[in-house]
């Protein structure tokens, strides 16, 4: 078991020079935003030795790419907007819309229970609504991405953490929790993520990944590490460009290093049921590629993590001795498939 310490007063001081700045699509911009202010809160609170928040307490952050415009639901079923700022440091319950960097902020509800929230989710907002709803007084937050079949969230909804602790991250810390991470969200066709990856070819009765499976992965990972790494020690973004190509996902955080802060960075690859074994050990090649190029004179660690979503699990000889070459660290994470739907034979019946 890894020991997590805290950091020292010299580590939090190198804080300033790392900018947590938002990445990602605006949905997942907005949810690093609704994160972020939750945590600031929380920890405001803990400085000032005021009491926990009830643990029916809650916000209710709803995405609007122009709330000012357009609410997204029905206007006529809570008060009038009144426009609020995220530095204010005053929204601790209530309904408020926001857009994805939460430059615009309106408070249509002051007072609100988890319980209102759900309600107000299951009778007022679509399917197609991006909203999160923040537990205040139990430190966690549920996230709802757009077009998540409503009922069957409000029944068994995305909840991750939100951390205001220190930890002190080394390599082995984050791949232990990349480890809970797809064991909870990707490990069979029916966890948090990966049942929202497949689609269903009716005409050849097979199941397919849907498109772009790297950045569905990348989504939920980035709001899961975001809530669980507090934001006095480390903050996670990605799409970070060099010659390389994209980083996927970068954790940096303070380090007592000359530069002061220290990264390690993340390469993403699904293996598809639907591509051949060399197709699919070629795209496990690129990923370690990729990681190595994104390396930094501040990286102490590149992943490559490939999600195992083939049908058979061969095994790929070349690659980790590939990724050894070349000091990077590769993880393969198996992804049970759906089960394939029984065609049945049709029987003719007998003539009376």
């Amino acid at each position: 078991m890894t020991v997590q310490e805290a950091f020292t007063d010299n580590e939090l001081g190198q804080l300033d020079d790392v900018d947590a700045a938002k990445s990602g699509s605006a949905e997942d911009q907005f949810f690093q935003e609704c994160t972020s202010l939750v945590r600031i809160w929380l920890q405001t609170r803990e400085l000032r030795k005021e009491p926990a928040a009830p643990d029916a307490q809650a916000i209710l952050f709803i995405y609007a790419e122009a709330p000012m415009v357009d609410l997204g639901f029905d206007p006529a079923t809570v008060d009038a907007p009144k426009k609020i700022r995220k530095k204010l440091g005053t929204l601790a319950q209530g309904i408020v819309v926001c857009n994805q960097n939460f430059k615009v902020m309106l408070k249509v509800r002051e007072l609100l229970t988890v319980e209102d929230a759900c309600d107000f989710a299951e009778n007022c907002l679509s399917t197609s609504v991006s909203f999160a709803i923040a537990k205040v007084g139990q430190y966690k937050m549920q996230i709802h991405r757009a077009f998540q079949d409503l009922d069957e969230w409000l029944d068994d909804p995305d909840e991750i953490p939100v951390n205001i602790d220190d930890i002190h991250l080394t390599p082995e810390v984050i791949a232990d929790d990349l480890e809970r991470f797809h064991d909870a969200y990707l490990s069979t066709h029916l966890a948090r993520a990966a049942r929202h990856m497949w689609t269903y070819d009716e005409k050849k009765s097979v199941h397919r990944l849907g498109e772009r499976p790297e950045e569905h992965v990348q989504s939920f990972l980035l709001s899961h590490l975001d809530g669980l790494y507090g934001r006095a020690s480390v903050f996670v973004h990605e799409e970070v460009k060099n010659k390389g190509g994209r980083t996927d996902i970068s954790i940096a955080r303070p380090s007592l290093g000359k530069s002061g802060k220290v990264n390690t960075v993340l390469e993403l690859k699904v293996l598809a049921p639907t591509n051949s074994p060399k197709a699919n050990n070629d795209w496990g090649m690129k990923g370690v590629e990729q990681a190595d190029s994104y390396r930094n004179a501040d990286t102490d660690a590149a992943f490559t993590c490939l999600f195992d979503a083939r049908k058979e699990k061969l095994e790929m000889p070349d690659l980790a001795p590939f990724a050894k070459s070349n000091d990077v660290v590769l993880k393969i994470y198996s992804m049970g498939l759906p089960p394939e739907a029984v065609v049945k034979s049709k029987v003719k019946a007998k003539a009376t």
